[in-house]
């Protein structure tokens, strides 16, 4: 199949399958995120799946927080390169729009057992109990870090409609119902609680009375985890979810996308973030619609409670019980 073809089909399957078959130009050198197509985080993941089943090949992992805007042209070129995959043949369908996306492993697990009645509630149990015991006793997760400069430009900020963007006030304590999934909410509440207490910056996305999505930017970093040098005059990205019910709207980037606007506006010159390495969607959101790049990345090892760092940030190495950005 020549490069022309592999084009070709390509634009095809973006109109098809994203665009539901509107004859809309797309240039093969225009990025598809916010700053070109306009395809949300999950539109992307979704565009990267349906190239991957139609040529039956697998894309490199990083595709989404590789530096530069994707294209329909850069697609083409890694199709073209990329080796044929039995897998990809059989591979992922398509996300189903109209089923939430669900970021947490946890819930992923809850909602695969749904469906198996009483063996499933008991594996279920099991698993609950299970799950902060094994993180305790160990875990390696990896990180990419992400940085997002603010001295030039920024990107509009466009809230899904009814959904306001604004800072916390002291009365939204009361309005966090159904922000996190039952198996997270006392220790999703601690850690909020803890983090504002500390200085944190918090913001939230209301759909009428209720919070559906939260992001906590810190001047310091994280919590006994994460320290952030003076001279990058910085802040993190200490957290952000949304409500299961509400994902899929595009909500969590826009509240994102306002947290660079308070940030520079606080006089911060960049934001930056640690994502794990297996988050797909938020890495497409920060990548490909908010310009965010990847100076680096991180492991994170936990053995009985004790926790070490090991990372490769702008070039230099490092390690210790804290990361150091």
């Amino acid at each position: 199949m020549t490069t022309g073809t592999v084009e070709q089909e390509i634009v095809r399957i973006l109109r098809e399958e994203l665009l539901v078959g509107s004859e809309r130009l797309i240039p093969l050198d225009a990025p598809l995120g916010e700053l070109g197509l306009g395809l949300d985080s999950l539109g992307l993941l979704k565009s990267v799946i349906a190239i991957e089943n139609a040529f039956g090949v697998q894309l490199p992992d990083d595709i989404l927080a590789a530096s530069g805007s994707l294209t329909a042209g850069r697609l083409a070129q890694l199709v073209a390169r990329a080796t044929h995959s039995p897998s990809a043949d059989e591979g992922p369908s398509l996300p189903d729009s109209t089923i939430p996306p669900r970021h947490h492993r946890m819930e992923r697990l809850a909602h695969s057992l749904a469906s198996r009645g009483y063996i499933g509630r008991v594996l279920w149990a099991a698993a609950r109990f299970g799950w902060p015991v094994k993180r305790f006793l160990f875990a390696r997760p990896r990180y990419l870090v992400l940085e997002r400069p603010l001295e030039h430009g920024s990107v509009p900020v466009t809230a899904p409609p009814g959904i306001e963007l604004r800072p916390y006030v002291d009365a939204d304590d009361e309005r966090f119902d159904g922000l996190w999934p039952d198996f997270m909410k006392r220790s999703s509440q601690r850690l909020v609680a803890r983090s504002l207490k500390e200085g944190a910056i918090p913001l939230v996305a209301t759909d009428g009375e209720r919070i559906v999505a939260l992001d906590l930017l810190s001047r310091e970093g994280a919590r006994d985890e994460i320290v952030l040098g003076r001279s990058r005059a910085a802040c993190w990205g200490l957290y952000l979810v949304e409500a299961p019910d509400s994902r899929g709207r595009g909500i969590g980037v826009a509240l994102l996308g306002y947290s660079l606007q308070v940030s520079r506006e606080l006089g911060y010159r960049a934001q930056l973030a640690a994502v794990r390495d297996d988050n797909k969607p938020m890495l497409a959101a920060c990548v490909q619609l908010l310009g965010f790049r990847v100076i680096g990345h991180a492991q994170r090892t936990r053995v009985l409670g004790f926790t070490w760092w090991t990372w490769l940030i702008d070039g230099t190495r490092g390690h210790g019980r804290r990361l150091q950005v």
